[in-house]
């Protein structure tokens, strides 16, 4: 009877820390995070309808992700989510070759070669899978209060082979400010982005936050993510045409415009400033 009684209230102990884990007893989440990167560089848009192309600031690169994640111990969760971006290419201090044939008065043809501007930025749709680990420190129990952690995260980056992009040539500015300028057009052609114009990439990361409670089922979360090793493959056309390192950076028609993909997304993929909504059931 003794060794009975002993054996209920080991029983009755265990269900009662695992009912008293998680958020008041909750151990399972949904989340959507709001990632931005800040960013105080240049992108380019054009109104077509007066003939005129503008650059201005870009504050920051957004990311949106949808996560579901579970506290498995006092100090551990761990989770997985999507994550999708649409953004404009970075294309500041690049350049496009273009290659003209004309044909002469003796029927002879001749090529010209043209550089022009992107006058219009690409817009660039990013995919991304994550796996994220967390432990809660300094005497706070998950999943509320300070956390450090690391994540894996996969991604894949491209324009869509639908998509054409804008080029030509800028006169001087028309109006010019610290936000925003604006230039006629002198020049402008239509290319087709063509295909494989996709690049992928593994990164290791780190974070660190909060938690705070706000009602019985949600919890808003503060936090910084820090890339640590990031990773890039590109698909065929990566010797073409652009070079980081190179003057006058540049594509021409032979291009897949795999590195302005690669080289956008290694912009785009720095420290974040994070807000998460958690919904425990």
């Amino acid at each position: 009877m003794k060794k009975l009684s002993i054996l209920i209230i080991v029983l009755a102990s265990s269900l009662s820390a695992g009912a008293q884990s998680g958020y008041l007893g909750s151990l399972n989440n949904v989340s959507v995070s709001f990632k931005a990167v800040p960013s105080i560089r240049t992108k380019y848009s054009v109104n077509n309808s007066v003939d005129e192309a503008k650059k201005s600031l870009r504050y920051a690169y957004m990311n949106y992700e949808l996560a579901y994640s579970r506290v498995f111990s006092k100090k551990i969760e761990l989770g997985f989510g999507y994550g999708f971006s649409s953004m404009k290419a970075y294309t500041h201090g690049l350049r496009y070759d273009a290659v003209e044939t004309i044909t002469l008065s003796n029927g002879q043809t001749q090529e010209i070669g043209t550089q022009l501007n992107f006058l219009d930025d690409p817009r660039i749709s990013l995919h991304q899978f994550t796996f994220d680990f967390r432990y809660f420190r300094l005497g706070s129990l998950s999943p509320t209060g300070k956390y450090l952690g690391f994540g894996i995260e996969m991604g894949t980056a491209g324009i869509s082979d639908t998509k054409d992009i804008t080029v030509g040539k800028r006169d001087e500015a028309s109006s010019s400010g610290f936000f925003s300028s604006k230039y006629d057009i002198l020049e402008s052609q239509i290319y087709n982005v063509g295909s494989n114009t996709r690049s992928n990439y593994v990164q290791v990361n780190a974070n660190i936050g909060r938690n705070y409670p706000i009602t019985q089922d949600l919890i808003l979360g503060i936090g910084m993510t820090f890339p640590l090793i990031t990773t890039f493959s590109t698909s065929t056309g990566l010797d073409f045409g652009f070079a980081t390192s190179s003057p006058g950076n540049q594509f021409n028609d032979d291009s897949h415009l795999n590195r302005l993909v690669s080289y956008t997304t290694k912009k785009y993929k720095g420290i974040s400033l994070d807000l998460t909504v958690k919904y425990f059931f």
